[in-house]
């Protein structure tokens, strides 16, 4: 069965995708390195999609700042 992926599903979206069947957090990180995204996707066969709903650039101390 094809499966669906979601990078960013902590956010508030993502929160709300991730409920659907076949639906998984996917735990990397947008500035993860590409072997580590092909080493995840390889361990999973079954996730056919992503959806990417995490944020695309990272500000300077803002997740210290929180």
């Amino acid at each position: 069965m094809n499966s669906i992926a979601v990078l960013g599903s902590t956010s508030s979206i993502g929160k709300e995708v991730i409920k659907y069947p076949n639906t998984f957090h996917c735990p990397l990180r947008f500035e993860d390195s590409q072997e580590q995204y092909d080493k995840w996707f390889s361990a999973n066969p079954q996730i056919d999609t992503l959806v990417h709903l995490a944020r695309a650039c990272k500000k300077d101390k803002i997740r210290d700042e929180q």
